[in-house]
């Protein structure tokens, strides 16, 4: 009997997590906007899907369990990215900015890789 250990991706895009400043989410929501009406990136599309101000939500979404006293006690069980990436998060929420993560079609990753979000990103998923 062969078990499969991995698994077979067709996607065509890459994730983006950043850190930004709060004041700084309506530029960004708009070069996400500009981006996803390009017509050569429309097979994926640009979007953000997630939008994290506090370490309640951020621990939620990288564990999957709710932030309660009984998990805020342990250490977290960081299932949906890598440690560092969540410690690197918790670290730029402490310091009041915000976590986005961002989807984009891998035709506009270039130019959202060499845009003016270049430094803040913090984590790419491809």
């Amino acid at each position: 009997m062969k078990f499969k250990l991995d698994f077979v991706t067709n996607s065509s895009s890459a994730s983006y997590t950043l850190a930004i400043e709060k004041d700084r989410l309506y530029d960004l929501e708009d070069f996400v906007d500009t981006l996803d009406s390009n017509p050569d990136y429309g097979n994926e599309g640009v979007s953000i899907w997630g939008k994290f101000t506090s370490k309640k939500e951020w621990y939620e979404h990288a564990t999957d369990k709710p932030y309660d006293w009984i998990t805020k006690a342990m250490d977290p069980s960081v299932i949906n990215m890598e440690q560092q990436t969540f410690d690197l998060g918790l670290q730029k929420i402490n310091e009041g900015l915000i976590i986005i993560c961002v989807s984009t079609d891998f035709q506009a990753c270039d130019e959202f890789e060499e845009s003016e979000w270049e430094h803040n990103i913090i984590e790419e998923d491809s």
